[in-house]
């Protein structure tokens, strides 16, 4: 595996190593839908805030950014898994 200059791959050293599974593009779909996911729930939850407190969108901007900064570190962490 080529190493980029200045990566360093005990950045993750806790993370267990996986076995590379056969069907690679599953897991990159998977990877995929967590994000989704996790965006569409950080929206929704922040819909249901601002509905709550009678709010202008705010809640539901912040929620969805969370949510979408949570779904990339989730996918880089499966990601770095794999190898």
């Amino acid at each position: 595996m080529l190493q980029r200059p200045g990566y360093n791959s005990r950045r993750f050293f806790w993370l267990p190593t996986m076995a590379k599974p056969k069907n690679l593009g599953w897991v990159l779909a998977g990877v995929g839908t967590q994000l989704a996911a996790m965006v569409i729930t950080g929206f929704g939850l922040g819909l249901l805030v601002d509905t709550w407190l009678d709010t202008a969108p705010i809640f539901m901007f912040i929620f969805g950014c969370l949510g979408f900064v949570g779904g990339i570190l989730n996918a880089c962490k499966l990601l770095v898994r794999l190898g």
